[in-house]
């Protein structure tokens, strides 16, 4: 589907029909959330850590990794080593976000891995340097005086999405300067409820709803510190949470009632990928 809905320039617009026709977009046309161009080069370089088939990286790298990357590669700031500005992945706001600078750095990293394993050396190379380019920025945007990630270059607003950093390779979980920046997030954007917000003042649908995802997402940092019991306890949450059919929710108000899409596949794979990675820190035995 994702090699067949490709633009020709090698990156994906807002949304699309099942049957791959563009879909409906409240944006202006060309909406481009570049860290949708990322995630898919990343998910197959993850199929073939797992599954090692080569024979699905050759199938996809010219009709997806090729031109994805090639337009990840072309579309760094050189003054800054960050990405050009897009739309965040919250659909809000455009600007050059730690969340898709993350994304893209994982993108190209793996497109680059994929390119090694094939034998195409000048791409390892081209997209590799790329890679390390956008990794080496990435820490700028941590604000000293706040002491935690920024949402963006020019925002400096506390969101939930930072725990991208970590997540996709830029800074180990354990860095201090992750720490605090989590620790912020669970201090500040939890809500009564227990479940955590997309970001401060979050007006969407509500004031400060809990995220599934964004709740989850710190589950994943305190899985991998080895915090089981911590993690447990949000994972518990989310389930606690989930409609009487088993369909999760995008979001939760502080009164327990369920807001906007339901269900969410966002959710739901998040939740999948949380409880996968307990299991997988529990070790066998457990």
């Amino acid at each position: 589907f994702l090699s067949k809905t490709i633009t020709e320039r090698g990156y994906f617009l807002h949304k699309y029909t099942p049957a791959g026709d563009f879909g409906s977009t409240w944006h202006p046309v060309p909406m481009i959330q570049i860290d949708e161009t990322g995630l898919p080069l990343y998910a197959l370089y993850h199929n073939w850590q797992v599954s090692k088939d080569v024979w699905t990286l050759g199938r996809y790298f010219s009709s997806l990794v090729n031109p994805a990357a090639d337009y990840l590669a072309s579309n760094i700031d050189k003054s800054t080593g960050l990405p050009a500005a897009s739309f965040d992945l919250w659909e809000e706001r455009k600007g050059t976000h730690t969340y898709s600078a993350s994304i893209v750095y994982a993108g190209l990293h793996s497109a680059s891995e994929i390119a090694k394993v094939l034998g195409h050396d000048e791409k390892y190379e081209r997209w590799g340097q790329a890679a390390a380019i956008v990794k080496s920025a990435i820490p700028e945007l941590f604000d000293d005086g706040l002491g935690r990630f920024k949402r963006s270059l020019t925002d400096s607003a506390l969101d939930a999405s930072a725990f991208a950093v970590w997540y996709f390779g830029i800074l180990p979980a354990d860095d201090p300067r992750i720490i605090s920046t989590m620790q912020a997030i669970e201090k500040e954007l939890m809500r009564p409820s227990g479940g955590i917000a997309r970001y401060m003042h979050d007006s969407y649908q509500g004031y400060m709803n809990s995220w599934i995802i964004c709740t989850l997402w710190l589950a994943q940092w305190h899985i991998a510190l080895r915090k089981a019991n911590l993690a447990l306890k949000l994972i518990q949450w989310c389930a606690d949470h989930t409609y009487s059919t088993g369909l999760m929710p995008e979001q939760i108000a502080d009164d327990g009632t369920f807001r906007s899409v339901l269900p969410l596949m966002w959710s739901h794979c998040a939740y999948v990928l949380a409880v996968l990675e307990y299991l997988e820190a529990l070790g066998p035995d457990a």
